[in-house]
Protein backbone atom coordinates (compact mmCIF):
# COMPACT_ATOMS: atom_id res chain seq x y z
CA UNK A 1 0.00 0.00 0.00
CA UNK A 2 3.05 2.31 -0.25
CA UNK A 3 1.61 3.77 -3.46
CA UNK A 4 -1.35 5.09 -1.45
CA UNK A 5 1.05 6.75 0.96
CA UNK A 6 2.77 8.45 -1.97
CA UNK A 7 -0.54 9.55 -3.51
CA UNK A 8 -1.61 11.17 -0.22
CA UNK A 9 1.31 13.61 -0.55
CA UNK A 10 -0.73 15.30 -3.30
CA UNK A 11 -3.52 16.18 -0.80
CA UNK A 12 -3.52 19.26 1.38
CA UNK A 13 -3.57 18.29 5.08
CA UNK A 14 -6.15 19.12 7.73
CA UNK A 15 -5.76 18.78 11.49
CA UNK A 16 -8.01 17.17 14.07
CA UNK A 17 -9.24 20.54 15.29
CA UNK A 18 -10.76 21.23 11.86
CA UNK A 19 -12.14 17.69 11.61
CA UNK A 20 -14.31 18.48 14.63
CA UNK A 21 -16.39 20.64 12.28
CA UNK A 22 -17.59 17.53 10.46
CA UNK A 23 -17.93 14.80 13.11
CA UNK A 24 -21.25 13.51 11.71
CA UNK A 25 -22.01 11.26 14.69
CA UNK A 26 -25.51 10.99 13.19
CA UNK A 27 -25.08 10.28 9.51
CA UNK A 28 -25.67 8.20 6.41
CA UNK A 29 -22.90 5.66 5.73
CA UNK A 30 -22.24 4.22 2.28
CA UNK A 31 -19.56 1.56 1.71
CA UNK A 32 -17.60 0.56 -1.37
CA UNK A 33 -15.30 -2.45 -1.73
CA UNK A 34 -12.41 -2.03 -4.17
CA UNK A 35 -8.76 -2.99 -4.62
CA UNK A 36 -5.59 -0.92 -4.23
CA UNK A 37 -5.35 -0.14 -7.96
CA UNK A 38 -8.88 1.29 -8.06
CA UNK A 39 -8.41 3.38 -4.93
CA UNK A 40 -5.36 5.04 -6.45
CA UNK A 41 -7.46 6.16 -9.42
CA UNK A 42 -10.19 7.43 -7.10
CA UNK A 43 -7.71 9.42 -5.01
CA UNK A 44 -6.28 10.98 -8.16
CA UNK A 45 -9.76 12.11 -9.25
CA UNK A 46 -10.67 13.79 -5.96
CA UNK A 47 -7.35 15.20 -4.68
CA UNK A 48 -8.35 18.82 -5.41
CA UNK A 49 -11.67 18.60 -3.56
CA UNK A 50 -10.66 16.94 -0.28
CA UNK A 51 -8.20 17.38 2.56
CA UNK A 52 -6.49 14.41 4.16
CA UNK A 53 -6.38 14.30 7.95
CA UNK A 54 -2.84 14.46 9.32
CA UNK A 55 -1.84 13.84 12.93
CA UNK A 56 1.70 13.77 14.29
CA UNK A 57 2.95 13.53 10.71
CA UNK A 58 0.79 10.47 9.93
CA UNK A 59 -1.76 10.40 7.10
CA UNK A 60 -2.51 6.68 7.40
CA UNK A 61 -3.11 5.53 10.94
CA UNK A 62 -3.20 2.11 12.58
CA UNK A 63 -6.49 1.09 14.21
CA UNK A 64 -7.09 -1.77 16.63
CA UNK A 65 -10.69 -2.69 17.43
CA UNK A 66 -12.22 -5.26 19.76
CA UNK A 67 -15.86 -6.11 19.11
CA UNK A 68 -18.18 -7.57 21.73
CA UNK A 69 -21.09 -9.92 21.16
CA UNK A 70 -23.02 -12.62 22.96
CA UNK A 71 -21.48 -16.12 23.04
CA UNK A 72 -23.97 -17.18 20.34
CA UNK A 73 -23.25 -14.04 18.23
CA UNK A 74 -26.69 -12.46 18.52
CA UNK A 75 -25.56 -9.03 17.26
CA UNK A 76 -23.84 -10.62 14.27
CA UNK A 77 -26.90 -12.74 13.50
CA UNK A 78 -29.23 -9.73 13.57
CA UNK A 79 -27.00 -8.06 10.97
CA UNK A 80 -26.83 -11.27 8.90
CA UNK A 81 -30.63 -11.45 8.91
CA UNK A 82 -30.93 -7.85 7.67
CA UNK A 83 -32.50 -6.47 10.83
CA UNK A 84 -32.36 -2.72 11.26
CA UNK A 85 -32.54 -0.92 14.61
CA UNK A 86 -29.41 -2.91 15.48
CA UNK A 87 -26.27 -2.27 17.49
CA UNK A 88 -22.52 -2.83 17.47
CA UNK A 89 -20.47 -2.59 20.66
CA UNK A 90 -16.72 -2.14 20.39
CA UNK A 91 -13.55 -0.61 21.81
CA UNK A 92 -11.17 1.12 19.44
CA UNK A 93 -7.58 2.22 19.81
CA UNK A 94 -5.99 4.85 17.56
CA UNK A 95 -2.49 3.43 17.89
CA UNK A 96 -0.51 6.32 16.42
CA UNK A 97 -2.15 8.95 18.66
CA UNK A 98 -2.45 6.83 21.81
CA UNK A 99 -6.21 7.40 22.14
CA UNK A 100 -8.88 4.78 22.85
CA UNK A 101 -12.68 4.86 23.01
CA UNK A 102 -15.53 2.59 24.02
CA UNK A 103 -18.36 2.89 21.50
CA UNK A 104 -21.95 1.90 20.82
CA UNK A 105 -23.17 2.21 17.21
CA UNK A 106 -26.86 2.13 16.31
CA UNK A 107 -28.32 1.73 12.84
CA UNK A 108 -31.98 2.71 12.68
CA UNK A 109 -34.75 1.53 10.37
CA UNK A 110 -33.93 4.34 7.92
CA UNK A 111 -30.29 3.18 7.67
CA UNK A 112 -29.00 6.20 9.60
CA UNK A 113 -26.04 5.56 11.90
CA UNK A 114 -25.68 7.10 15.38
CA UNK A 115 -22.43 6.61 17.32
CA UNK A 116 -21.88 7.37 21.00
CA UNK A 117 -18.59 6.91 22.81
CA UNK A 118 -16.38 7.83 25.73
CA UNK A 119 -12.62 7.83 26.25
CA UNK A 120 -10.85 4.88 27.92
CA UNK A 121 -7.22 4.32 28.87
CA UNK A 122 -6.94 0.93 27.19
CA UNK A 123 -9.20 -1.51 25.37
CA UNK A 124 -11.06 -3.49 28.07
CA UNK A 125 -10.87 -7.28 27.78
CA UNK A 126 -13.76 -7.50 30.25
CA UNK A 127 -16.60 -5.00 30.46
CA UNK A 128 -16.56 -3.05 33.71
CA UNK A 129 -19.42 -1.28 35.47
CA UNK A 130 -18.90 1.95 33.54
CA UNK A 131 -19.07 0.12 30.20
CA UNK A 132 -22.12 -1.85 31.31
CA UNK A 133 -23.98 1.28 32.38
CA UNK A 134 -23.06 3.00 29.10
CA UNK A 135 -24.29 0.06 27.01
CA UNK A 136 -27.61 -0.13 28.82
CA UNK A 137 -28.05 3.65 28.64
CA UNK A 138 -27.34 3.79 24.90
CA UNK A 139 -28.96 0.53 23.73
CA UNK A 140 -31.45 -2.22 24.51
CA UNK A 141 -28.65 -4.76 25.04
CA UNK A 142 -28.11 -6.61 28.31
CA UNK A 143 -24.49 -5.67 28.99
CA UNK A 144 -23.89 -8.80 31.08
CA UNK A 145 -24.53 -10.92 27.98
CA UNK A 146 -21.53 -9.53 26.05
CA UNK A 147 -18.06 -11.04 25.75
CA UNK A 148 -15.07 -10.19 23.50
CA UNK A 149 -15.80 -11.54 20.01
CA UNK A 150 -13.01 -10.64 17.56
CA UNK A 151 -10.05 -8.31 17.04
CA UNK A 152 -9.90 -6.24 13.85
CA UNK A 153 -6.77 -4.41 12.66
CA UNK A 154 -6.36 -2.05 9.70
CA UNK A 155 -4.82 1.18 8.48
CA UNK A 156 -7.15 4.11 7.85
CA UNK A 157 -6.87 7.41 6.06
CA UNK A 158 -9.58 10.02 6.46
CA UNK A 159 -10.60 12.56 3.85
CA UNK A 160 -12.78 15.59 4.49
CA UNK A 161 -14.50 17.67 1.87
CA UNK A 162 -13.13 21.18 1.47
CA UNK A 163 -16.72 22.30 2.10
CA UNK A 164 -16.56 20.47 5.45
CA UNK A 165 -19.87 18.73 4.77
CA UNK A 166 -18.74 15.09 4.49
CA UNK A 167 -15.97 12.67 5.38
CA UNK A 168 -14.66 9.53 3.75
CA UNK A 169 -12.55 6.80 5.33
CA UNK A 170 -10.37 4.38 3.37
CA UNK A 171 -9.25 1.22 5.14
CA UNK A 172 -6.41 -1.07 4.01
CA UNK A 173 -4.38 -4.01 5.37
CA UNK A 174 -7.45 -5.54 6.98
CA UNK A 175 -6.64 -8.35 9.43
CA UNK A 176 -8.86 -10.38 11.77
CA UNK A 177 -7.72 -12.33 14.83
CA UNK A 178 -9.74 -14.62 17.05
CA UNK A 179 -8.12 -17.10 19.39
CA UNK A 180 -5.38 -18.78 17.38
CA UNK A 181 -6.97 -17.96 14.03
CA UNK A 182 -5.96 -15.09 11.75
CA UNK A 183 -7.07 -13.88 8.33
CA UNK A 184 -5.50 -11.02 6.34
CA UNK A 185 -7.31 -9.56 3.32
CA UNK A 186 -4.26 -8.17 1.53
CA UNK A 187 -5.17 -5.95 -1.42
CA UNK A 188 -8.70 -5.23 -0.19
CA UNK A 189 -9.76 -1.61 0.31
CA UNK A 190 -12.97 -0.60 2.07
CA UNK A 191 -14.05 2.97 1.40
CA UNK A 192 -16.88 4.46 3.42
CA UNK A 193 -18.60 7.75 2.73
CA UNK A 194 -20.09 9.45 5.79
CA UNK A 195 -22.60 12.18 4.98
CA UNK A 196 -25.45 14.17 6.28
CA UNK A 197 -28.38 12.65 4.40
CA UNK A 198 -29.12 16.03 2.76
CA UNK A 199 -25.72 16.30 1.06
CA UNK A 200 -26.24 15.95 -2.69
CA UNK A 201 -23.05 17.61 -3.96
CA UNK A 202 -20.49 14.96 -3.06
CA UNK A 203 -17.49 14.95 -5.39
CA UNK A 204 -16.44 11.50 -4.23
CA UNK A 205 -19.90 10.10 -4.98
CA UNK A 206 -19.68 11.52 -8.50
CA UNK A 207 -16.21 10.05 -9.00
CA UNK A 208 -17.41 6.62 -7.88
CA UNK A 209 -20.35 6.79 -10.27
CA UNK A 210 -18.08 7.88 -13.13
CA UNK A 211 -15.81 4.91 -12.37
CA UNK A 212 -18.88 2.63 -12.33
CA UNK A 213 -18.15 1.42 -8.81
CA UNK A 214 -21.38 0.25 -7.16
CA UNK A 215 -22.18 0.47 -3.49
CA UNK A 216 -21.00 -2.76 -1.90
CA UNK A 217 -21.23 -2.62 1.83
CA UNK A 218 -20.14 -5.31 4.23
CA UNK A 219 -19.44 -4.79 7.90
CA UNK A 220 -15.83 -5.49 8.82
CA UNK A 221 -17.11 -7.14 11.99
CA UNK A 222 -19.43 -9.43 10.05
CA UNK A 223 -16.74 -10.27 7.49
CA UNK A 224 -14.40 -11.27 10.30
CA UNK A 225 -16.94 -13.42 12.12
CA UNK A 226 -18.09 -15.10 8.90
CA UNK A 227 -14.47 -15.79 7.99
CA UNK A 228 -13.15 -17.12 11.30
CA UNK A 229 -16.10 -18.56 13.24
CA UNK A 230 -17.55 -21.97 12.47
CA UNK A 231 -21.22 -22.66 13.04
CA UNK A 232 -22.64 -19.14 12.57
CA UNK A 233 -25.15 -18.29 9.85
CA UNK A 234 -23.35 -17.21 6.67
CA UNK A 235 -25.76 -17.82 3.78
CA UNK A 236 -26.68 -14.15 3.33
CA UNK A 237 -22.99 -13.15 3.30
CA UNK A 238 -21.63 -15.79 0.92
CA UNK A 239 -22.17 -13.67 -2.17
CA UNK A 240 -20.51 -10.67 -0.53
CA UNK A 241 -17.52 -12.73 0.57
CA UNK A 242 -17.11 -14.08 -2.97
CA UNK A 243 -17.36 -10.51 -4.25
CA UNK A 244 -14.60 -9.42 -1.87
CA UNK A 245 -12.33 -12.20 -3.10
CA UNK A 246 -13.11 -11.30 -6.72
CA UNK A 247 -12.31 -7.61 -6.14
CA UNK A 248 -8.90 -8.50 -4.68
CA UNK A 249 -7.99 -10.57 -7.74
CA UNK A 250 -9.02 -7.93 -10.32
Amino acid sequence: MSKIKEKLKEFAPVGLEDMERVQLLTRKDTKFTVNDKTILELLDRIKDDYYVMEMNGFRQMQYETLYYDTPDYKLYTLHHNGKLNRYKVRSRSYVDTDASFFEVKFKDNKSNTVKTRYSVDTIPQELDEEAGDFIEDQSTIDADSLVPAIWVYYKRLTLVSKKFDERATIDTDLTFKKGGKEKCYSGLVIAELKQNKNNKSSKISKALRDMKIPEAGMSKYCLGIATLVDGVKKNNFKRKILSVEKVIKQ
